[in-house]
């Protein structure tokens, strides 16, 4: 399949989903194949921009790294690969005018990055095919899956740990939510307070580690940055006190919480 062909198969099956025709799983399991097609074939590469949130200051310069190389998938990578994936699509969609095909596209390309990244783990298909098919089931509304994929995050679907599995996408989609509870994506939001920490911790290592270091900041930097250690400090004092005076039930709290 080339290129064309493919981004206009997925345009199609989003307009599908989207109007409510073909009501049946197979849409949305082949619009899983149509992601697995441009992947394997190497139309659409499945990395991120880690500098992706400075794209606006000054000197931003992009950081791409393959999802294969990543500890976890965040909620935000996944939102970033998406709206890769409408601009190698050729579309500018916006939630108030296309949260349809926004959901169904979000819907099977979540469902099918936890099976990539599980392939170039294992180092072998993920997504089976009998006579060159990869359907089965009562008007192809199955596809076939890896078994020890299915397994590793959702025993229940594969109790008598079968090679080879044939799934609905609902299913298909329970066992995503396996390898991002495990991994993330599709666990907790990160706390805005904390992800601001860790974004800042971020921004100060890349930039004492990078090839030329200390050249993001100001002549103002060193004193900003001495501003904000003491500001940890405190903050940890301040934390360490109110652990210590807080009665023995919030003690408990307080621990829950850190």
């Amino acid at each position: 399949m080339d290129k064309k062909t493919n981004i206009a198969n997925i345009l199609t099956r989003v307009k599908d989903i989207e109007l409510g025709q073909n009501k049946t799983s197979n849409q949305r399991n082949q619009l899983v194949i149509d992601i697995h097609e441009s992947n394997v074939n190497g139309y659409f590469k499945f990395q991120v921009d880690l500098n992706i949130d400075d794209i606006n200051e000054q000197g931003y310069k992009p950081e791409l790294k393959s999802i294969y190389e990543l500890n976890k998938v965040e909620r935000h990578h996944l939102k970033y690969l998406r709206n890769e994936f409408q601009k190698y699509l050729g579309v500018q969609w916006n939630s108030k005018d296309n949260k349809s095909s926004i959901d169904a596209l979000r819907d099977s390309f979540d469902a099918y990055v936890p099976m990539t990244i599980w392939q170039k783990k294992n180092e072998m298909e993920v997504l089976k095919q009998k006579n060159k098919s990869y359907f089965a089931g009562a008007n192809n509304s199955k596809i076939r899956v890896d078994g020890d994929y299915v397994s590793e995050y959702c025993e229940r679907l594969n109790k008598d740990s079968d090679p080879q599995i044939s799934l609905n996408f609902s299913n298909i989609q329970n066992v995503a939510r396996g390898y991002y509870k495990e991994f993330g994506g599709g666990g907790t939001k990160t706390n805005p307070f904390d992800q601001k920490i860790k974004n800042i911790s971020s921004l100060i290592k890349k930039d004492y580690e990078a090839k030329n270091p200390f050249n993001s900041g100001t002549a103002k930097s060193e004193q900003y940055i001495s501003f904000l250690t003491i500001t940890c400090q405190t903050w940890l004092s301040q934390l360490r006190n109110a652990r210590t005076n807080a009665s023995p039930k919030n003690k408990v709290e307080y621990k829950k919480a850190i």
